[in-house]
């Protein structure tokens, strides 16, 4: 009984990871175009935020929200695989 518990807990654990990790169908996948561009964890414009990490060229960003004072809100792929903002300018509006 106690194993059937920890694999239905572990089980939901990685449902509620995976979905919270997963963008929704609304937002736009593109990719970055220059050679490389930090993703911050708050706006870079407002204090006690930090880089959470480095988007380079060929990784993707997913936008979930429109653009502020150059920058965009969404989910950023590659090695970061989290949430933050990332410079509009270096993502391709072509992809």
């Amino acid at each position: 009984m106690i194993k059937l518990r920890a694999l239905v807990l572990t089980l939901l654990c990685v449902l509620a990871v995976s979905a919270a990790a997963a963008p929704p169908a609304s937002a736009k996948r593109l990719a970055v175009w220059c050679g490389s561009t930090y993703v911050w964890s708050g706006h870079p414009y407002v204090p006690n935020n930090w880089v959470v990490g480095a988007l380079y060229a060929g990784q993707t960003f997913d936008v979930m929200s429109g653009t502020n004072q150059g920058y965009a809100w969404g989910f950023a792929y590659g090695h970061v695989n989290r949430y933050g903002w990332v410079e509009t300018r270096c993502l391709n509006p072509f992809s």
